[in-house]
C-alpha cells in the first residue's frame, strides 16, 4: 500500500480478512484487510463472509487518479473451473 503504482497492472497474490462485501448491478466486491491496510475486490464468484480469511489472485488496477489521490482495486482472476 506504500507504492501502490509499482504494482499496477502486475498479478499477485493477497491475502487478508474480508471486512465488507456487496453486489452492484454491474459488480460485485468485497473488502480485504491486512496489517497495510484495505483493498476493494472485484470479483465474479460468490462473495465469501465478512470476517472470513481468503487468499485472492489477481491483477492490481488504478480505478481513477486525479492528481496525487488514485483509487485502487484488485481484480480477482476466475479459477481454472470457473473459465
Amino acid at each position: 500500500m506504500r507504492s501502490p503504482r509499482d504494482y499496477d497492472g502486475k498479478h499477485l497474490k493477497i491475502s487478508g480478512t474480508v471486512t465488507e462485501k456487496d453486489s452492484l448491478l454491474f459488480a460485485k466486491y468485497f473488502v480485504l484487510r491486512d496489517k497495510t491496510g484495505e483493498i476493494h475486490v472485484v470479483t465474479s464468484r460468490i462473495l465469501p463472509n465478512v470476517g472470513e480469511s481468503v487468499i485472492v489472485r489477481g491483477r492490481l488496477d488504478e480505478a481513477f487518479s486525479f492528481g496525487d489521490a488514485s483509487a485502487l482495486v484488485f481484480v480477482e482472476d476466475l479459477p481454472e473451473k470457473e473459465r
